[in-house]
């Protein structure tokens, strides 16, 4: 743990120091911490769309997030191939999960070309309750009402190489719910997947990032073979396979913010911050179940 101490150091540097910190990271690369981590995107917007959320990147912002992954000669890995050779994957430096929750239409339109222009994969965690196709679940000043992926969506992007998992069935709290309404829950977000994709999805990822132990335990019963969570997990991505942390991207591409996000920093950083509240006891808040 030592040994990763001094990359503490340059977040004190952030704002004024940008220039310097970018210059620091880029001499630094080849000793930061291995292994694989995993980034978490919701919406991927039209360049003429007003970002109000930090849930929402540009496509222009998120290209040039692409660019400088492919740039830096980043893998995003498929699930599949984690799940058919964990020990060979165990060790890959710049290996990056990109995902992206709900499942929103503009993952299609605007994220999946780009995708494609770079040549990597990604895993979309679907709210797969398709009698209704917008978010129907958020606070209207979060993300607005905003259309979500059709089936003919998700076949075209799964035949092009694009895995997708479960967000549960109707995006509820999980850890809120009692052990027949968890159960549910899981196993009707995977049996849909699976109805549409004729393959279960090997993946969720809890909405809002709610987890605990029993909700762990309920998902590896239910068929699943990875968990996401968001602000939450271990430092390592196979230390615990079902609260997998994931690093939130924001509407920004400049040098410091993308060498900061991409290259562990951040990762450590929020994990030494999780890490130490819960060795004194802090009670992480779950989103409130909606009535």
């Amino acid at each position: 743990m030592i040994t990763h101490l001094p990359y503490l150091l340059p977040t004190a540097l952030l704002p004024p120091g940008y220039a310097a910190y970018s210059r620091w990271v880029s001499a630094r690369q080849d000793r930061m911490p291995p292994g694989i981590r995993s980034l978490m995107y919701h919406r991927v917007c039209s360049d003429n769309e007003a970002i109000t959320s930090r849930y929402a990147v540009s496509k222009r912002t998120f290209r040039k997030q692409m660019e400088f992954l492919s740039r830096h000669g980043f893998h995003t890995p498929r699930l599949s191939q984690l799940v058919d050779g964990v020990a060979e994957n165990r060790n890959q430096k710049h290996s990056i999960i990109l995902t992206f929750d709900d499942g929103y239409l503009d993952n299609y339109e605007n994220a999946f070309p780009v995708l494609q222009e770079f040549g990597f994969s990604a895993v979309i965690f679907l709210v797969p309750d398709f009698s209704r196709r917008v978010n129907w679940w958020d606070e209207p000043q979060r993300l607005g009402n905003v259309a979500l992926l059709q089936p003919n969506h998700i076949r075209s992007m799964c035949d092009a190489g694009i895995e997708f998992g479960a967000h549960s069935f109707s995006h509820r709290s999980l850890p809120h719910l009692n052990d027949s309404e968890l159960d549910e829950e899981l196993l009707k977000g995977r049996a849909a997947l699976e109805d549409l994709l004729n393959q279960p999805p090997s993946a969720i990822a809890y909405p809002y990032g709610d987890v605990n132990e029993r909700v762990k335990h309920a998902a590896k019963r239910a068929g699943y073979s990875f968990g996401f969570a968001a602000h939450t997990g271990p430092l390592r991505f196979f230390t615990d396979l079902f609260e997998i942390r994931r690093i939130i991207m924001t509407n920004r591409s400049d040098a410091a913010y993308l060498n900061f996000k991409f290259f562990g920093v951040d990762h450590f950083v929020r994990w030494s911050l999780w890490r130490s509240k819960k060795l004194i006891g802090k009670e992480f808040k779950y989103h409130p179940e909606s009535s």
